[in-house]
């Protein structure tokens, strides 16, 4: 019977001692779980947190890249402010693109871009930015901005901006630091060039305005002596060509106080004789026949003009761009002429400024009378009269003339005589600029 008490006793004990156990593992266990969720609670917190600081960081990436495209403008303007009180920038078209001078003046300006690009960022960048979360007013984005270490790393042509972005959930703030790196260099640039493509066009003469026309049989028309001529019904006094017509095989004979302004090229096939106050300008002129007594009027093209006769003009002005070409028997410059209707008007004496090479038949520069060419002058036979101001070198039937009687050499380093004599009538080179269009942002997740 004590046995079997025993073995009894024994049994209770054991099961006592698995219930103890079992509790001991169970609040354990509890006790983990317990723990989880809190983790779980802090680490949804902080991911909560790091995600607003990561938005932060998306945020200012956006805001930084548009106020460095819209900044672009600006510096543009700057630069061309600076180009229009620049001496060597006034000089840049009498500069072959290889030459040194050319290359001093595009590291300059080079140089200048970068600088003020820095400048517009520096000003335009807030240090302490609140960045606000819709329904969470009171816990929003932070980005703060180191300003005293923006800088321009003239070795990688890029700008470096740090920052921090700190977001919060329940107080609790996550900040994460980024940079930004703006390459403001071309990304096709070799690692010896430095800061944004810069590259000047070739200055106009800008004495011709592109006009305002609002009759749309003024614009582009198929047919120039219909709509100008002196039985024309339509009575277009100014024509703008803004496409790139046809050649124009009409005669354009007596066309007073009119203005024709081609955007592109213009070919006139046939004449174009004993003009009053007429105004053309083109990107490249061709004219088949005769100009013949073209008084008190102004032609004025980009690049260059060829006249496939003769080409006769009294008080009048003629601006080529690039190389004119006179293919007749007689090119003449002169200060005479009876077409206008009042003869006793005050009238300029004729000026023909070449930015080219010119080519002339039996050639006429009347006293009075100015010629200016940057290029060379090649010509059958030439009367001077007038004055002859050349930087290249003149020709007269083949044979190289190097002193000649009314004639001025023009010295490369001698500008100024064209500017005086000549008359300053370029336009500034316009400016484009190559900027790179790369906004890196690195972030530490601290």
């Amino acid at each position: 019977m004590s046995r079997f008490m025993n073995e009894r006793g024994y049994a209770l004990l054991t099961v006592l001692l698995t219930i103890v156990l079992f509790m001991i593992l169970f609040l354990a266990f509890m006790g983990q779980a317990f723990s989880s969720v809190k983790q779980n609670q802090q680490i949804e917190k902080n991911s909560k947190a790091v995600a607003l600081a990561e938005a932060g960081i998306t945020y200012y990436h956006t805001e930084i890249q548009s106020i460095y495209e819209a900044k672009q403008n600006v510096v543009a303007e700057r630069l061309k402010l600076e180009m229009e009180s620049d001496p060597l920038v006034r000089d840049l078209e009498t500069y072959d693109e290889t030459s040194t001078q050319y290359k001093e003046v595009e590291a300059k300006y080079k140089q200048l871009a970068a600088d003020y690009m820095l400048e517009e960022l520096e000003s335009a960048i807030i240090e302490n930015k609140t960045v606000p979360i819709e329904g969470r007013s009171d816990e929003p984005i932070q980005i703060v901005v180191d300003k005293s270490n923006i800088g321009f790393d003239t070795t990688r042509d890029e700008i470096n901006i740090n920052y921090t972005s700190t977001g919060t959930e329940d107080s609790k703030p996550v900040t994460l630091t980024g940079q930004l790196t703006i390459h403001i260099g071309n990304p096709n640039l070799n690692d010896a060039e430095s800061g944004p493509i810069i590259s000047f066009s070739p200055p106009r003469f800008d004495v011709i305005d592109k006009p305002d026309v609002s009759q749309p049989e003024c614009i582009d028309p198929s047919s120039l002596s219909a709509i100008l001529g002196n039985g024309s019904q339509i009575g277009c006094t100014k024509v703008l060509i803004e496409g790139v017509p046809p050649p124009y095989d009409e005669n354009l004979n007596n066309l007073d106080n009119k203005l024709i302004y081609a955007v592109n090229d213009l070919t006139i096939n046939k004449n174009g004789n004993s003009a009053v106050n007429l105004k053309i300008f083109s990107k490249n002129l061709t004219i088949g026949q005769n100009v013949n007594n073209l008084e008190t009027s102004t032609i004025e093209t980009e690049n260059d003009a060829v006249f496939n006769n003769n080409l006769t003009i009294h008080y009048s002005k003629l601006y080529v761009g690039g190389n004119l070409k006179v293919n007749g028997e007689q090119f003449a410059l002169e200060n005479s002429g009876n077409n206008s209707n009042n003869k006793h008007e005050q009238k300029e004496s004729s000026l023909a400024y070449v930015r080219g090479n010119v080519i002339l038949p039996k050639a006429t520069i009347a006293e009075g009378t100015t010629m200016c060419v940057k290029g060379d002058l090649n010509a059958q036979t030439l009367d001077l009269s007038g004055h002859l101001y050349i930087q290249g070198d003149l020709y007269i039937n083949g044979v190289l003339h190097t002193l000649y009687t009314n004639m001025t050499k023009v010295p490369p380093d001698a500008q100024n005589i064209y500017k005086t004599e000549c008359g300053e009538t370029f336009a500034p080179p316009e400016l484009f600029i190559g900027w790179g269009d790369s906004v890196k942002n690195n972030v530490i997740y601290n």
